[in-house]
């Protein structure tokens, strides 16, 4: 199902599930982007979870971090 512009994509209970999640948010940022900035488009999110799975994607080459922070997809 499409989201409509400004509709935030659900925060899901399970680690898997906010992975992708993280990992959606981060390609459809169409750039780099911050924990912060993604946070935002997560219902309930906290940024520092999201900071923390953005480093995981990062270690494990499915984003890459382009200054300290900052992440692209």
């Amino acid at each position: 199902m499409a989201r409509g512009a400004g509709e935030k994509t659900p925060w899901l209970k399970t680690l898997p599930e906010q992975v992708q999640a993280v990992r959606a948010a981060l390609a459809a940022a169409g750039g780099p982007a911050t924990a912060d900035t993604i946070a935002r488009t997560l219902q309930r999110a906290r940024t520092d979870k999201v900071a923390e799975l953005l480093a995981t994607l990062a270690a494990i080459g499915q984003a890459r971090e382009v200054e300290p922070g900052t992440y692209s997809a």
